[in-house]
């Protein structure tokens, strides 16, 4: 892919949404969420071996210039009609909990994966996959925030996560993390057997608009409860 953010590294994109985040729309309220996931990855990144940490720093810096690409695009007029990114730029009237996982399922079932392939071999992938994955606690940490929020809005969310002693909570926090396997998954595919990935890729892009219209749904809060 093009990059027109200039240098490719973690801290430079970093910076930029940082400075998104600051900014309103549908790509400051994501970006705010993107923020902090990314200092709480760093954090992590410290305590793994160099060259795991290489390999997610690398990972992190060309996953938002995807991100980053759909922002410039918007913002130039210029992101397509048949972007996967165009959901989420559209719908500006939308509570900013459903903007911000707009946002997060684009950039997990779609961007995820290609920003694997860009770089790296399928022996790579697989050889830092658990790191890759293990990721998922730093994510998990911005994510509660979220769940809070969209919790004050549904009474009935609320009544189930104490009916279930939090597992409401968890089990958002688990919903995340199979997008990210699966993603990761589809990477290993796309090497390993090229007529599968492309028949798994198809049906995940279908999941992708079927999740974008469940998010805006009224009863979403309920449905997607009820649905896992």
């Amino acid at each position: 892919m093009d990059y027109p953010f200039g240098n490719r590294t973690t801290g430079n994109y970093s910076q930029i949404i940082d400075s998104i985040a600051n900014t309103t729309g549908a790509s400051g309220q994501f970006s705010k969420v993107y923020s902090e996931t990314m200092k709480n990855i760093a954090s992590q990144l410290k305590e793994m071996r160099s060259d795991h940490e290489l390999f997610v720093k690398k990972f992190e810096a060309t996953f938002a210039a995807y991100f980053l690409k759909a922002c410039f695009a918007e913002s130039n007029n210029e992101l397509p009609e048949t972007s996967e990114w165009k959901c989420f730029f559209s719908n500006t009237d939308a509570r900013p909990w459903q903007i911000v996982l707009l946002g997060v399922n684009a950039h997990i079932n779609i961007d995820f994966w290609q920003a694997l392939t860009d770089n790296f071999s399928e022996k790579e992938i697989r050889q830092n996959k658990k790191q890759l994955l293990a990721c998922r606690y730093s994510v998990a940490k911005v994510y509660s925030p979220l769940f809070d929020t969209m919790i004050a809005e549904s009474r009935y969310l609320n009544f189930i996560n104490a009916f279930t002693k939090g597992f409401a909570r968890t089990l958002g926090e688990k919903i995340m993390f199979k997008w990210r396997r699966r993603a990761i998954n589809l990477a290993i595919l796309f090497y390993h057997e090229p007529e599968k990935f492309k028949k798994r890729w198809k049906i995940i892009k279908k999941k992708k608009a079927k999740n974008d219209k469940l998010i805006l749904r009224k009863n979403f809060l309920r449905s997607s409860y009820e649905k896992h």
